[in-house]
């Protein structure tokens, strides 16, 4: 069996399902090739969709959505401390429910797409993009003039080195996570906690949705490797210091453990070549100092489906004409992978023992840490905004 449309769209994350949703909308043929059933149902994420994604995509009505207003933070040598805001900051969703939602968004018939199938290899035939397509035991073709790999952190497209060669262990994150089932429901303030007890050169997290908490830790794959102590080590010790100390979590079942890798790498380019452009965690497109994801991803499936509708009229799907997809993400959010690459190695690389109490102990500060935390602030404006009192804190210790 072999098939032929203009746009194919692997995956089915954020990044693919903004893209189908502008592709259906300006009435282009394409086909969503997707290993899911569900859409997200299988996503190892924290699930924190962040008020200006909300805004920015009209994400307000995410079925089984929790909203936050506080964030708690503990760094190395100081008790937690919790940061109250007058107003939702964001969700914490389930990401199956999540990609329900923007599958609905999307508008597209299910049956005219391939789901629960796997895009084994993409090769260039003849000025077409052929997909080999695997579903059960049934193997078959689907061609375009363009594809947009959405197929996450190590994207089909790369195995070939079609766009570019894959990210190292240096810039790549490994996470671990366990799904927790409570007695009661739990309020939900999401919880950042820093320092080598918690993660090797990362975080560790806690993300309420009522009676369902996820906790996990990560940190780059290099660290994680070189780590004493293996993810679950690190996971139980963040379980018994919060029910030791803080007094939470005390009566909980693991129901799930799981685990992903993920881009930390900063900007990466290119993401385009000759009848291929790269988006979301296939893009590298994600925070380096959180992993945050979903908020970059979906504007990078926006971008993406704007520069293939223009190549589908122009019939140009040569990477001269598909550059200026990168040169368009960049300008979006490129400012946010660029500076947050550069304060990783001081907010994550040693735990943040590096960042002296004085710094940290300041009101002032922790409300703009916290506020990049959930995406209010961005990276850049954080940085310098921070730079006065972090240098201030260093002279006077």
């Amino acid at each position: 069996m072999a098939s032929d449309t203009e746009i194919i769209v692997i995956g089915s994350g954020p990044a693919a399902l903004a893209a189908a949703k502008i592709l259906t909308h300006n009435g282009i043929d394409f086909q969503i090739i997707t290993e899911d059933s569900k859409p997200g149902q299988n996503k190892v994420c924290g699930g924190f969709v962040s008020g200006r994604a909300i805004d920015d995509f009209d994400l307000k009505d995410i079925p089984n959505s929790y909203p936050v207003l506080a964030v708690r933070m503990k760094f190395p040598g100081m008790d937690s401390v919790i940061v109250q805001f007058d107003e939702q900051v964001g969700v914490n969703v389930d990401r199956g429910d999540l990609g329900s939602y923007l599958l609905k968004q999307a508008d597209i018939i299910r049956s005219n797409h391939y789901f629960d199938c796997s895009v084994t290899s993409i090769e260039r035939i003849q000025r077409k993009m052929v997909c080999n397509v695997q579903s059960g035991d049934e193997k078959f073709q689907v061609s375009s003039g363009l594809v947009i790999d959405c197929s996450g952190a190590n994207p089909v497209s790369l195995k070939r080195g079609l766009v570019r060669n894959r990210l190292d262990n240096g810039q790549m994150g490994y996470a671990m996570q366990y799904h927790l089932e409570t007695d009661e429901s739990i309020p939900t303030v999401n919880d950042f906690y820093y320092g080598k007890t918690f993660s090797p050169g990362g975080y560790a997290w806690i993300f309420p949705r009522g009676q369902h908490v996820v906790v996990g830790t990560g940190g780059l794959i290099s660290r994680v490797k070189s780590a004493k102590k293996n993810l679950n080590e690190y996971l139980n010790t963040l379980l018994l210091y919060i029910s030791e100390h803080e007094n939470r979590l005390n009566d909980h079942r693991v129901i799930k453990r799981e685990a992903a890798v993920l881009p930390l790498s900063g900007p990466v380019t290119p993401n385009h070549a000759n009848g291929i452009l790269l988006a979301g965690d296939a893009g590298g497109q994600c925070s380096p100092i959180t992993g945050e994801g979903i908020h970059y991803a979906l504007f990078a499936g926006r971008i993406a489906a704007s520069v293939a509708i223009e190549a589908a009229r122009e019939k140009r799907f040569d990477d001269d004409f598909l550059k200026k997809y990168d040169k368009l993400w960049q300008k979006e959010f490129g400012s946010d992978l660029k500076w947050g690459l550069r304060l990783q190695s001081l907010f994550l690389d040693s735990g943040s023992d590096r960042m002296n109490n004085s710094f940290l102990s300041s009101k002032k500060n922790q409300r703009k840490i916290a506020e990049l935390l959930l995406g209010i602030r961005s990276v850049r404006g954080t940085i310098f905004s921070i730079i006065p009192s972090y240098v201030k804190s260093k002279l006077l210790g």
